[in-house]
């Protein structure tokens, strides 16, 4: 179970990898893009979303 910090408001996982919680420089950009189109921060949001579902999709399809 993830510890809590309550310094920096994260969880913290031991053994986790910075890769593993850090978004991906092209996920970032694209939300960057959705924010000076002027789109909704839910939009900006959903593209951090779609990073996280996009592993569990191709796995949850085999």
């Amino acid at each position: 179970m993830p510890a809590f910090s309550a310094a920096t408001g994260n969880r913290v996982v031991v053994g986790q990898r910075k890769d593993d919680v850090m978004p991906d420089e092209e996920t970032t950009n694209r939300a960057r893009k959705d924010e000076q189109e002027g789109k909704s921060s839910s939009t900006q949001d959903g593209e951090f979303v779609r990073e996280e579902a996009s592993p569990i999709a191709v796995t949850s399809s085999k």
